[in-house]
């Protein structure tokens, strides 16, 4: 396995993220100007958070390769979703690499048994910023999910005693396809869908998916769709 320390003191500026630990908020100062890498942290006590920014909320083993063809295997790794931050442990530490500098990066997913791969939008123009999931891949479509956090706001009300106490942190996915031109979001109206995707053959397409009443909020008849798509 290839050591990442080297190129994290050269190539990272000081940058500020924050996690999520039970009802207290966390941030994790990691700085990096002065030569070594230092972790401070700090708790405020008086805010509650539900959920977690990460695509997932524990460690998980996985890998990473950057866009300077450095590599590292069998790692402890995390994915901050809201700052774009992938997070790894190595050798006792906590090291973390901003978004931009990484093309790829997996996880050993403990429930499916899977390598599940997540590749940087880069590699699909269209999209602004992050990773996202492929699902099924062919000639003329790729379909990928990608990743948003969505932030709800404390509703409480000290006086009254009512509304949530908290601040709800919780990552959606959408999907996108690439057309190997640029990456489009897949719209949950069928009707948009159809008229926007280059796809031929619109009413073949429509007869399509009203015959197999396909749901383009779900994952698994999507990727029947652009499955079928893809050999026609």
């Amino acid at each position: 396995m290839r050591h990442f320390i080297i190129f994290i003191l050269l190539s990272i500026p000081f940058q500020v993220f924050s996690q999520y630990s039970g009802e207290n908020k966390t941030f994790v100062v990691a700085n990096t100007t002065a030569g070594s890498q230092g972790i401070s942290t700090f708790n405020n006590t008086e805010r509650k958070v539900i959920g977690s920014q990460y695509l997932t909320a524990t460690w998980l083993i996985g890998g990473i390769e950057t866009y300077k063809k450095e590599e590292g295997v069998n790692i402890p790794i995390r994915y901050d979703v809201e700052n774009n931050v992938v997070e790894y442990q190595e050798n006792n530490q906590n090291l973390w690499l901003k978004g931009d500098q990484v093309k790829s990066f997996y996880i050993l997913n403990p429930s499916t048994g899977s390598k599940d791969v997540y590749t940087n939008v880069k590699e699909f123009p269209g999209i602004s910023q992050g990773f996202v999931k492929v699902l099924t891949q062919g000639e003329k479509y790729t379909l990928m999910e990608m990743y948003k956090v969505i932030k709800t706001e404390s509703t409480y009300v000290a006086a009254l005693d009512i509304g949530s106490p908290g601040e709800k942190y919780e990552v959606k996915e959408s999907f996108v396809y690439f057309d190997g031109l640029a990456a489009s979001l897949v719209t949950t109206s069928k009707k948009t869908f159809i008229q926007k995707v280059p796809f031929e053959d619109k009413e073949k397409l429509k007869t399509y998916m009203k015959k197999n009443k396909i749901s383009l909020r779900n994952k698994e008849e999507l990727v029947q769709l652009f499955q079928w798509m893809n050999q026609q």
